[in-house]
């Protein structure tokens, strides 16, 4: 009984991906019909293009569901520094820089 279940199951598979490579052809060469005429909507041709490519990655799954059910997991990357390099601060502008014992205008009320 479980194996005639799990050849069912494969069949169904194998139909559900052949439909989906049949989808997939057909709006290749809508596209491409798409691009040959002169001022086509290039809204519409990205939106196959998304289509298409949902179709592909759902083909892709099909074809190898071990990947499929694997989670997909990031890996943690540390950026390296090319050198090590010694931030120095910027020198002083001179004439932004008072003077020791130079008087300021700041603050005193004008006559």
């Amino acid at each position: 009984m479980a194996e005639e279940t799990g050849r069912r199951t494969h069949v169904c598979i194998k139909n559900h991906l052949a439909e989906q490579i049949r989808q997939h052809e057909a709006l290749d060469a809508s596209i491409r019909l798409l691009q040959m005429c002169p001022g086509h909507d290039s809204l519409e041709v990205a939106v196959l293009k998304k289509k298409k490519l949902l179709l592909k990655e759902n083909i892709g799954r099909l074809m190898n569901p071990a990947r499929a059910t694997a989670p997909k997991v990031k890996k943690a990357t540390t950026k390296k520094s090319k050198k090590n390099k010694k931030v120095q601060a910027p020198a002083p502008v001179a004439h932004l820089v008072p003077a020791p014992n130079a008087q300021s205008d700041f603050g005193k009320k004008a006559a």
